[in-house]
């Protein structure tokens, strides 16, 4: 399987892929963006039955899942960086999604740029709330700064229904974490973007994303192995 670099949006997948197959794919808002530019590998092409069985199936709808223990306990140690690698390029939400839970469960925060580029950019829905809890797990200066800069920029679009929710939890978890009050910066731009939104509510977010990792990290005790 080939990558190339994804360097504008989803003007490179929008040539080689019709309308249905990048709304499969999770590519049903395309939008620009002054991150259209940040480079990750990307590949339209499917990726092969028995990597979607063996590695995306089971995770992709959440780590909360039933069976995802299972799962993890006989199958996390054979992670290894390609296999992220080759989940992460793929030009969908479900094998990205996969990539970023497996990057955070094995503990590979070398994986932060990329991840943090991936939310960045949104080039597919649903994956950001993945991408901001690996984010959180991974707990470094880089993964708080794309953080920022994603709010900085999404809750200024107010047409763009993305994971504002999710990455403004990220941030009041990691103010908690590490005894910094970020959050507080980005409550007014946050009252704004909700405007018109009446679903949409802060502490909801930030209980449900605090769940989230306390499932993430109970799993991570539990399935991790030794020496990772």
């Amino acid at each position: 399987m080939k990558f190339k670099r994804a360097e504008n949006g989803h003007t490179e997948h929008s040539k080689t892929m019709n309308e249905l197959e990048l709304h499969v794919a999770g590519a049903t808002v395309r939008h620009p963006s002054p991150f259209s530019a940040l480079e990750v590998p990307s590949c339209s092409e499917p990726l092969p039955a028995k990597i979607i069985d063996q590695w995306v199936r089971p995770i992709y709808f959440g780590l909360q899942q039933e069976g995802v223990e299972t799962f993890l306990a006989s199958s996390l140690a054979d992670v290894d960086d390609q296999l992220i690698d080759l989940l992460l390029a793929s030009f969908n939400w479900r094998p990205r999604t996969a990539g970023a839970y497996l990057a955070a469960l094995s503990g590979r925060d070398h994986f932060t740029d990329r991840i943090g580029r991936l939310l960045l950019r949104s080039d597919v829905c649903y994956a950001g709330g993945a991408y901001c809890l690996a984010l959180a797990a991974f707990n470094n200066p880089k993964c708080c700064d794309y953080l920022e800069q994603y709010l900085s920029y999404y809750l200024g679009r107010s047409d763009l229904w993305f994971d504002q929710g999710d990455a403004m939890a990220a941030v009041a978890y990691l103010d908690k974490l590490n005894g910094s009050s970020k959050l507080g910066q980005f409550v007014p731009q946050w009252e704004v973007f909700v405007g018109g939104k009446p679903s949409w509510n802060l502490q909801d977010s930030i209980t449900r994303f605090d769940g989230k990792m306390q499932h993430f990290h109970s799993l991570q005790r539990r399935t991790r192995s030794d020496g990772r």
